[in-house]
């Protein structure tokens, strides 16, 4: 049985193999050779991502690949998506196997959204603020007064 230094080791070779093969698309995507090989060396290291020892490496390269294309950064750091494990169960019989998954953070939603033309503001509410929201169509009605004599912003209530 492989030690786990020697499968890492593997994992990292098998994803330079896998990322060789997309480095002129994600160049066609960013622009630019530069920014390209960072790209390509974060995909790199998704793939030694402890969180996702039990994924394939094609999947996790894969889904680092989508958040490329979809124009946001695949470092965790950034918020702005992120590669989780997902366990799909064998049918008829078969045996489980686990696959990375896509996830957009919130941070990455705010920017898809800039990019379409929104514009978003947000401010915490508290439970001691008086808050109320009503949706109405194409306007909604937002109403926030805030308690700052009550709040504890230093609690997560």
């Amino acid at each position: 049985m492989a030690t786990k230094k020697e499968l890492l080791a593997q994992r990292e070779k098998d994803a330079r193999s896998v990322v060789t093969t997309k480095v002129k698309q994600i160049e066609l995507i960013t622009n630019d050779k530069a920014k390209a090989s960072k790209i390509a060396s974060a995909l790199v290291q998704l793939s030694q991502n402890n969180n996702l020892i039990d994924c394939t490496v094609d999947s996790i390269v894969n889904v680092g690949f989508q958040i490329v294309q979809a124009g946001l950064n695949p470092n965790p750091l950034f918020g702005h998506a992120y590669v989780v494990p997902f366990k799909i169960s064998g049918k008829n019989g078969g045996s489980d196997f686990v696959v990375a998954q896509l996830q957009i953070g919130y941070k990455g939603y705010i920017q898809l959204g800039y990019r379409a033309g929104w514009r978003f503001k947000a401010v915490p509410v508290y439970k001691c603020d008086d808050f109320t929201i009503n949706f109405g169509g194409f306007e909604d009605d937002i109403s926030l007064i805030p308690d700052y004599e009550k709040r504890n912003e230093d609690s997560g209530d």
